[in-house]
């Protein structure tokens, strides 16, 4: 796969919410959980847009730019549905709020995860099979 995907990817993670946004105008104070989750899903969008650039910005690589991205993205997925839950606001009742709770945070958590192994360099992820180079090139489709 190449690098250069993942300004595609930034590219539409930038465009959903900021739809949203221009659609339905950007959320009141009284609705933080939609503005940290729309803000965080935009930085995000753009962290991966740097990262697909395939060059260094003041030292930090192009796996570690989209590891935070995806940080934010499980921590934006993450507080979006929990603080509703722990201002009483949210729309579901008690007996679906423990389900939405857990897999929230495994949900989230498992995303956070996925991005600080990207940040660390890949221990548990292999890094090594997102090439470099032009986004429709052929290559050799063998891995190291």
């Amino acid at each position: 796969m190449k690098r250069r995907w993942f300004v595609l990817v930034g590219g539409l993670v930038i465009a959903l919410p900021s739809a949203i946004v221009v659609a339905f105008g950007f959320p009141s104070p009284a609705e933080p959980a939609t503005a940290l989750l729309l803000g965080g899903m935009i930085l995000a969008g753009v962290l991966f847009v740097l990262g697909g650039l395939d060059r260094r910005f003041g030292g930090v690589e192009w796996y570690q730019f989209v590891g935070v991205g995806n940080v934010l993205v499980g921590v934006s997925l993450a507080l979006g549905q929990l603080i509703p839950v722990l201002n009483g606001t949210t729309a579901y009742d008690g007996s679906v709020l423990p389900a939405l709770v857990l897999f929230t945070l495994v949900g989230g958590g498992s995303i956070v995860f996925i991005g600080a192994d990207w940040i660390r360099g890949g221990h548990h992820f292999d890094l090594s099979v997102f090439e470099s180079g032009p986004l429709l090139s052929s290559g050799t489709g063998k891995r190291g």
